[in-house]
């Protein structure tokens, strides 16, 4: 059968029916009968086979692999189909008159294609030694000796189109950027001072391939591997350099806040709750209210980025109470470092010169062994007295300009959106400006109080508006004075 051969066997296969077709007037007619029959099954096989295949390509997704797997198949019975059926055309009608395979009793001798009907046969012609002359023989090729006739183009079959793989679609998601996090590599921020110059170029020369570029009053340096940063922080102590590192954001822990447990909760017994169930915790602190000095039901963690950590937010139960975990929201202000008193690090980072954030010495806040409050503090930053490094209304203090929301309507309108931030104009308020406040208000006491004790003043200064010169001024606050 057709269905086993291969390609090779196919091949095969056809040449030997075309030998056999040039040899057709050598073979007896009971063998031209037995291959006409074994042809007609074979051509009931391909049909049904390719019906198949055009069945299972329609119930197949367009441009998948099986459905290309089955649009193939579709077109190898297609092919197949035609060649039998030109290879019948050219045998044409079985020579045995009185067959009951292929001329049953009551029909005319025909061929065994529909197609072929009316065509003229040629094994009549190489068989000669046939008798000719019987009547059925002559009604034979009377039949197959008519004229061909057209066949008009709305009967005639038309030539199926080969169907092609519809190319991809291509999709885009413009929200692709907000899923997909961004990382950011390990590196080290170095402050220029002394001769920096002749540092950076020894760290290009003896790590090539490393990237330093600036970015604020910082140079950025991003090594290439693990052993090249230890290396390059090892020439930054030896040198004495001041630096920070950052931290690449996969190492970087994510936050999170659990809420609707008791203020009473241990936050140890959270620790081995979530450690049982292979989170690992770098910290957690229970968040309060400092203006009311009150703990509340939160609890803040930082858990590192190593396993299935995604999963907390789908933890619903934490030491048998049902709970909600939210991510932590961190307010839009600059951090303050408890080593160096600057700003956008933590002190677990810095290795910048220490100073303290209320007496600016050169010593780290924990180290400080001031503990009661200062008469008059001095700030590491500006160098003024009067505040802390902490204070919002520094100079020194980095400013985050609030942006106000902008409605659909003010867009519409054209309106320009406005910053409810401090702007660079506007000047930060001192101490002297509070100073002079309560001066201020101190002179406003003492008037009450002259006026409680002289109530014939305020009639005065009525007066004293009528008043000319100032010489009749000081007569009607004289005589004012003296009536008391």
């Amino acid at each position: 059968m057709w269905s086993s051969v291969t390609m090779t066997s196919e091949a095969d296969m056809i040449s030997q029916i075309e030998e056999w077709i040039l040899n057709l007037h050598l073979e007896e007619p009971t063998e031209i009968c037995k291959k006409l029959e074994e042809w007609r099954q074979l051509k009931r096989y391909i049909v049904d086979s390719h019906n198949q295949s055009l069945h299972k390509k329609r119930t197949l997704v367009r441009g998948s692999p099986e459905f290309i797997e089955a649009r193939e198949g579709k077109q190898k019975w297609a092919a197949r189909q035609v060649y039998l059926k030109s290879i019948i055309r050219k045998v044409g009608g079985c020579l045995i008159l009185d067959c009951t395979t292929h001329h049953p009793p009551g029909t005319p001798a025909r061929a065994l294609d529909d197609e072929s009907t009316g065509q003229a046969s040629t094994i009549s012609k190489n068989k000669t030694d046939m008798d000719t002359t019987t009547p059925q023989s002559n009604e034979l090729e009377q039949g197959n000796t008519e004229e061909f006739q057209v066949v008009s183009p709305r009967k005639a079959a038309k030539n199926p189109a080969l169907e092609t793989a519809a190319p991809p679609i291509k999709t885009r998601n413009k929200y692709q950027q907000l899923a997909e996090e961004k990382i950011y590599p390990v590196s080290i921020s170095l402050k220029p001072q002394g001769n920096y110059k002749q540092t950076i170029k020894e760290i290009f020369e003896k790590f090539p391939g490393t990237e330093n570029r600036w970015f604020h009053d910082f140079i950025i340096i991003t090594p290439t591997s693990e052993e090249s940063r230890v290396q390059i922080l090892a020439l930054l102590n030896e040198k004495q350099a001041e630096y920070l590192l950052n931290e690449s954001s996969l190492d970087r822990p994510i936050k999170i806040v659990i809420k609707q447990l008791s203020e009473d909760t241990d936050p140890q017994d959270i620790v081995d709750d979530l450690s049982s169930r292979g989170y690992v915790i770098n910290r957690i602190s229970q968040m309060r209210n400092y203006k009311l000095k009150k703990l509340l039901p939160m609890f803040l963690l930082e858990i590192k980025k190593t396993g299935n950590y995604k999963n907390i937010y789908n933890e619903k139960n934490i030491c048998y109470f049902r709970t909600k975990i939210k991510t932590y929201r961190r307010k839009p202000k600059a951090i303050i470092c408890y080593n160096c008193s600057g700003f956008y690090h933590a002190a677990r980072t810095c290795h910048l010169k220490p100073k303290r954030i209320k007496c600016g010495g050169e010593h780290a806040t924990r180290d400080c062994i001031i503990k009661e409050k200062l008469p008059e503090s001095k700030c590491a930053n500006c160098g003024e007295s009067g505040h802390i490094a902490a204070w919002k209304g520094c100079k020194a203090f980095p400013v985050i300009p609030k942006r106000s929301i902008r409605t659909y309507a003010d867009a519409a309108a054209g309106k320009i959106e406005k910053t409810t931030g401090r702007t660079t104009e506007e000047k930060p308020s001192t101490p002297q400006d509070f100073s002079d406040i309560k001066e201020s208000l101190q002179a406003i006491k003492e008037i009450k109080s002259l006026l409680e004790e002289f109530p014939t003043l305020l009639e005065a200064a009525h007066l004293c508006k009528a008043a000319k010169t100032r010489t009749e001024n000081v007569l009607i606050v004289l005589n004012a004075l003296v009536g008391v």
